[in-house]
């Protein structure tokens, strides 16, 4: 029995070593091809801390040379619910942060809102399939796919003159945003009179819309992205193909790929809640700030945000719509490395993908719609200082980025919902993640590079990288920067990053050295002086003391489950000893084998193997879910 009990006390820490082990912020395992790991392991710790400080979750994907070296998730899919008054009505801003318990994981499966990277992986793919396979051609005029548009707001002759090349470079000469879906937009229909002349919540009629909308300048003198570019180029697949644009890419590319992470309407195709990224709190409303017909105020989460796509085409829309997983996207990007080929399915050929990419000489802008990093550094926002020219991708509202280098074989795919936050404003448009290092896509772009070895420059360690971006925080044209002045966006990215900090200090000499400075120190006092206001709107996943008491918890769970399956094998075992003692089996054979057991302590005993053998099947069992959580993460 003194045995048994040994061998459950060995167990029983063993166990309990490996849940304290589990509670420790788990860590993708690092792809070999990294040669500087060190920089992949700051960029998880950077995406991380800022989940704790405005940015609800993320998920980054990049594939090299075919393979994928990262696909990592972070945070969580939402973090906040509406409150509504007595009659059951959400109050425009008022929004309460989830409970814990609520809260739902970004997995590597989660699908994002990818806004106008609809444009790229939907609209121009379709485009540059159909180019290929020559249905069009890029200097076919729109007149010539739709002879009504000549039809509407064409006294100057200018819409004669437009190409398919115009409007994927966004040098067609259309506003902006029209707004169809909102009735008083009055600054698009180019008729003063205090109503929206194009105005449409219903697809069929928004075509007409789409038609009628005039143009602002002269065709291919100026660069001026354009939602209707592309809406107008989504309308164009749809009547070359005779399917709906989600039809067509659906049967003709994402299908014969078996891609089942990226689809248009989510929640109409298979797709749950928990399965999709929400975007913003409170509708298209901005906190209570704007308003029109059948504006919605609640969290959006499966419907497309863009409110031109939901509410005037019905969710499927060339400029916006479509939702996918990073890993997907990564994937689909490597067609245009591939001459457009993944797993023998053929998408388009090279002539086409070269085409596409071309330079348009106007901003960093490519022909074919991509954004393309141009050879005097436009574009470095991003897709970093270390992508070489000529790289392609594409950004979207909601916080997506994408980038395809054809130099370095990379595609990456970053999906964040940056607009899961209440506003903070003064302006309509500023969330608490304004001023965010990940969402504003450059930086995730730079550490992918430096991890791959592709980018060196005077900054030569991971922790010099770290400190130059607190310093650069601190620092602007050579003046120290008056956190006071400074909004509550800025000051919690720098919490973010003294967060990431204090995680590493501990075991780095120079880091140590770097937080425990007069300045540093300084500076955490004066940004726990705004913390509470800077913090009222949004949450800290897991407070120091919250973690512990997780920790905490799991290990008494974890020791009360060890104990019980032990009890059990006893109370089994002295039922059987039982048995025997009734029966009148312990016979003299019996008692000089318990008398040679006592002899010899190494003796096999059979109650003891099954104990043992449970115990350590607990173990497995545990340190196995503790693997797949740390894969998770």
């Amino acid at each position: 029995m003194k045995t048994r009990k040994r061998i459950s006390s060995i167990l029983l820490s063993f166990v309990l070593l490996l849940t304290s082990f589990s509670t420790v912020k788990a860590k993708d395992q690092i792809d070999d091809i990294f040669v500087n790991k060190g920089y992949i392991s700051l960029l998880d710790d950077l995406i991380e801390a800022e989940t704790n400080y405005g940015l609800s979750g993320a998920q980054l994907a990049v594939y090299k040379d075919g393979k994928l070296i990262k696909n990592s998730a972070y945070g969580y899919i939402n973090k906040y619910e509406n409150i509504k008054d007595k009659d059951g009505n959400i109050i425009p801003g008022e929004n309460k942060v989830l409970d814990d318990k609520d809260l739902v994981k970004v997995t590597e499966d989660t699908i994002f809102d990818l806004a106008s990277n609809t444009k790229m992986y939907a609209t121009v793919y379709a485009m540059q399939k159909l180019v290929s396979e020559g249905k069009i051609s890029l200097d076919t005029k729109i007149s010539e796919i739709f002879p009504e548009f000549l039809n509407h707001a064409n006294e100057n002759n200018w819409k004669d003159e437009i190409t398919l090349r115009m409007i994927l470079s966004h040098r067609a000469g259309f506003v902006p945003s029209p707004k169809y879906h909102d009735e008083n937009y009055d600054k698009a229909d180019m008729i003063e009179n205090g109503k929206n002349d194009l105005y449409s919540q219903n697809k069929k009629t928004t075509f007409e819309m789409v038609m009628k909308t005039p143009l602002v300048r002269k065709p291919d003198t100026e660069w001026e992205y354009s939602d209707v570019d592309m809406m107008l180029a989504g309308f164009i697949v749809e009547k070359l193909s005779g399917l709906s644009l989600d039809q067509y890419v659906k049967e003709n590319i994402y299908n014969p790929l078996k891609l089942n992470e990226i689809t248009f309407n989510p929640l109409k195709n298979g797709f749950n809640k928990n399965q999709i990224a929400s975007t913003e709190v409170n509708g298209n409303t901005r906190g209570g700030r704007r308003t029109f017909n059948n504006v919605r105020s609640y969290v959006l989460q499966g419907e497309v945000h863009d409110e031109k796509a939901f509410h005037s085409f019905e969710g499927v829309a060339g400029h916006a719509g479509l939702f996918a997983s990073a890993k997907q996207i990564a994937y689909l990007g490597q067609a245009m490395l591939n001459s457009g080929e993944l797993d023998g399915v053929k998408l388009f050929d090279q002539k086409t993908i070269d085409s596409f990419m071309e330079s348009s000489e106007m901003n960093s802008q490519a022909v074919g719609g991509w954004r393309r990093k141009s050879e005097d550094g436009k574009g470095t926002v991003w897709f970093s200082k270390f992508a070489p020219a000529g790289t392609i991708g594409h950004t979207g509202w909601t916080g997506t980025n994408t980038l395809i280098d054809k130099e370095n074989n990379i595609t990456l795919s970053l999906n964040t919902n940056a607009r899961n936050t209440p506003i903070m404003g003064p302006g309509d448009n500023d969330f608490y993640t304004k001023r965010s290092n990940v969402s504003s896509y450059g930086l995730v772009s730079e550490l992918v590079y430096r991890g791959l070895g592709l980018g060196q420059d005077e900054i030569e360690s991971p922790e010099d990288l770290l400190i130059s971006l607190i310093e650069n925080k601190l620092n602007k044209d050579g003046s120290e920067v008056d956190l006071n002045e400074k909004d509550a966006s800025y000051r919690n990215v720098i919490r973010s990053l003294i967060s990431v900090l204090d995680s590493r200090k501990d075991s780095n000499t120079k880091l140590n050295e770097y937080y425990n400075t007069e300045k540093i120190q300084k500076l955490i006092s004066l940004l726990g002086e705004s913390q509470d206001e800077d913090l009222k709107e949004i949450r800290l996943i897991k407070s120091e003391e919250s973690q512990k008491e997780t920790e905490k918890e799991t290990k008494k769970e974890t020791k009360k489950e060890i104990e019980k399956e032990t009890e059990k094998e006893i109370t089994k075992e002295s039922s059987e000893e039982n048995k025997k003692d009734t029966s009148g089996k312990n016979n003299k054979e019996d008692k000089q084998v318990i008398t040679a057991k006592e002899k010899n302590p190494k003796t096999s005993d059979k109650g003891l193997y099954l104990e043992f053998t449970s115990l350590s099947a607990i173990f497995l069992v545990m340190y196995i879910a503790n693997k797949k959580k740390i894969k998770n993460k």
